[in-house]
């Protein structure tokens, strides 16, 4: 990584997230991977701040953890994915040509917001764009809906990983920290959405 891109990452987390996040973000990219401790000790922030500001990285994809033998876990950024967000407007300008003004605001929300629920953003989308209709109009959850669907369908959005349901209660001590997986061929289901009606 060279000088240049580590000082872009350092711009774009500190304009996205702010100093704390793009402290953090720019630690663990020049540092590799690290438990939390070393973090908070290495960077002298506060254990509840670099917490919180792993949250966020973690939220919009651009640190990934691991659970080790010892049972550590480890914090990596994702330089790469920090980088991604200078596509941020391309992907937004995509989304409108192809999807309309609802793609848009669902793949603007998405990246505002990182990781979101399905119902959650159509409801979000679908308020959006009620307050830009004339009065007395609204938008329909289910025409949100199916422009999500659509998204997904193409690939543009993606189903986050879970947390795998254990057959057998393992009467043990939890992981430190949950390993999520998710199968090739769920990565694009849309689930059923509740939604009924529109947004008054």
């Amino acid at each position: 990584m060279t000088q240049a891109e580590i000082k872009l990452c350092s711009l774009l987390l500190q304009e996205h997230f702010g100093e704390i996040v793009e402290k953090i973000g720019v630690h663990l990219i020049r540092t590799g991977s690290q438990p939390l401790r070393v973090i908070a000790h290495d960077t002298r922030t506060p254990l509840d701040q670099v917490k919180k500001a792993l949250c966020v990285l973690i939220q919009h994809n651009l640190v990934i953890y691991q659970v080790h033998k010892r049972g550590m876990v480890e914090y990596e950024a994702q330089c790469s994915r920090v980088l991604r967000m200078l596509r941020y407007p391309r992907y937004i300008y995509t989304a409108k040509t192809l999807y309309s003004d609802t793609g848009e605001l669902i793949v603007e929300e998405l990246l505002l917001n990182g990781k979101m629920t399905m119902s959650a953003l159509v409801k979000k989308v679908a308020d959006r764009l009620t307050e830009t209709m004339e009065d007395g109009k609204t938008m329909d959850y289910g025409e949100v809906s199916s422009t999500f669907v659509r998204l997904a369908d193409t690939h543009f959005v993606q189903r986050c990983p879970l947390v795998p349901a254990t057959e057998n209660s393992d009467p043990g001590p939890p992981p430190p920290a949950p390993t999520l997986v998710i199968s090739e061929k769920d990565m694009y289901l849309v689930p059923k959405l509740n939604l009924i009606g529109k947004e008054f």
